[in-house]
């Protein structure tokens, strides 16, 4: 089982890449599939109602997690980055993405994924949604 220090370490990991100027929204997730999940990243991107942008960065932080402990790594790394101003999120409080089934349910892998322009923004802050 990995600890709360194994924990921060992968948090500095992610202060370390945000810090870069050339990050301009990113976001901490788990998935089964590394490959698939930044496919999906790309074509997200790229077809971005506000884009088209550009998948910037997508690096596996870590992997071989059991579920129960890539929800806790997951909750810490959203706990230890979601007030930074460019974490692409809407909803400020965590909600669990763990996957129960499939052969890799307990081959988990945690990744943060960076792109351009900036993409997640809540519809408060947008001008072109309806009153």
């Amino acid at each position: 089982m990995r600890t709360e220090a194994h924990y921060e370490r992968l948090a500095d990991t992610c202060r370390a890449i945000i810090a870069s100027p050339k990050v301009v929204q990113f976001v901490v997730g788990i998935t089964t599939n590394p490959t698939a999940r930044r496919q999906s990243y790309r074509q997200w991107v790229q077809k971005h109602s506000l884009g088209p942008g550009s998948l910037d960065g997508f690096v596996i932080l870590d992997w071989g997690y059991n579920q129960e402990d890539i929800r806790a790594v997951e909750e810490y790394l959203f706990n230890a980055l979601v007030n930074h101003d460019n974490y692409g999120v809407i909803d400020m409080s965590y909600k669990p993405s763990i996957y129960r089934r499939g052969p890799n349910a307990d081959n988990q892998s945690i990744y943060i994924a960076w792109w351009s322009p900036y993409l997640v923004v809540s519809d408060e802050f947008t001008t072109d949604h309806e009153e």
